[in-house]
This record gives C-alpha cells, structure tokens and sequence, in this order.
C-alpha cells in the first residue's frame, strides 16, 4: 500500500469511525460531544482542501507522508489549524462558521452547559446570521423567532452528512492529481 492509499484509509477510518460514534450519541442526545465529532471532520476537511491548494506534488506527498509516519502535519515544521486556514478560507467558506461553532465544544467552555444554558446566547449576532445562513442556504433551515440552540440541533446530522461528503470529494480530487 503506498502512502496516498494509506492517507486515505486513515481517512475512511475516522469518518467511518466518527459517522458511527456520532449516531450513537445523537441517538443519546449527547450533542456536545458530536460537535466535537463534526470538528474532527472539519479537521480532515481543512487538510484535504490545503493539500489540493498546493502546486507542488511533492509537498503534498512530503505532507502526506508524515501524516502517515509519524502524525506529524507539515513540511520542515508543523502546519497549523490557523496556517491552514490563512491560505484557504475561500476555498471552505462555510466550514469556517461550523469550525468557529465546533471550537466551543472541543476546549472546555460554557458551551458545555448547553443543558443549562442555551450556548446560541453566547454567540454575537454577526456569527450567529452566518451559521443561520449556512443553514438555510444548504440545509432549508427556516428562520424562527427567539431561535435556541435546540432548533439547530435537528441539522446536526446533516451537517456531518455534508462534511463527510465533501471529505470524500478533496480526497478524489487529490487522488487525481498525485
């Protein structure tokens, strides 16, 4: 197996891993943690649409092969989250809301308590009219008045369902150009 085909099945493995777990816990109602989970596959997303905004092949499978050998993202130094997103925020647009959103969930926050206190209170209003209008533009979410982040929670699993999607979308466009 070379290394694009090993890149590729640790990428199957955690979206198949991830799909599975997040079903589970949304069946449980346990929400925090599959935003968490669609983060993680934001996570993979962000790495394929960096790599498909090389030039340079050989960078993308220097990359890749650290990736593969050592869990190490980068070149002659690691790659950063914020790196990533510097070269590439038209390219993911809408994942940037849904990457913002899932942060919360990821490091410790008040967005925990989201059983207590309804986290949709906590989020300025321009970053709020953003993930609304992801939502409706890709998901036919309609407005509500007083909107909680209950009225959201219904979309969850078609957000992950379109990531994963768009996972397997950069991963054969970079299979076709290395």
């Amino acid at each position: 197996m070379n290394y694009l085909e090993k890149f590729s099945a640790q990428i199957n493995a955690r979206t198949l891993e991830n799909t599975e777990a997040f079903e589970v816990l949304f069946d449980k109602q346990l929400y925090g943690v599959c935003i968490g989970l669609l983060r993680q596959e934001l996570d993979t997303l962000m790495r394929l649409t960096y790599l498909n905004t090389l030039e340079d092949n050989n960078e993308k499978i220097i990359i890749i092969t650290k990736s593969v050998d050592l869990g190490v993202w980068g070149l002659n130094k690691r790659i950063s989250d914020a790196d990533m997103k510097k070269i590439i925020p038209n390219n993911i647009g809408w994942a940037n809301n849904v990457y913002e959103f899932g942060n919360r969930f990821i490091h410790l926050s008040g967005f925990h308590l989201y059983k207590l206190e309804d986290p949709i209170t906590k989020i300025d209003t321009d970053e709020l009219n953003k993930i609304i209008g992801y939502l409706e533009d890709k998901h036919g979410f309609k407005k509500v008045e007083n909107l909680t982040f209950q009225h959201l929670l219904n979309y969850l699993p078609d957000v992950m369902k379109k990531i994963t999607e768009n996972n397997l979308d950069e991963l054969l466009i970079l299979g076709a150009t290395l």
